[in-house]
């Protein structure tokens, strides 16, 4: 295999792992944000046990 070839073959590579990355994103953006207000949740309803069993 020549440089050439080995050259292109490296940028391919490259731009399908950027391209995976990019489309990946959404997904996990929105995983986190559902897990981020999964937890909020639970916080709150926590803080409220907490409140009205040690007042």
């Amino acid at each position: 295999m020549n440089v050439n070839a080995m050259a292109i073959l490296v940028n391919a590579m490259a731009i399908l792992i950027i391209s995976a990355v990019l489309l990946a994103l959404p997904l996990v953006l929105s995983a986190a944000l559902c897990a981020e207000e999964r937890w909020g949740l639970l916080a709150r309803k926590h803080d409220k046990w907490i409140d009205e069993h040690y007042k």
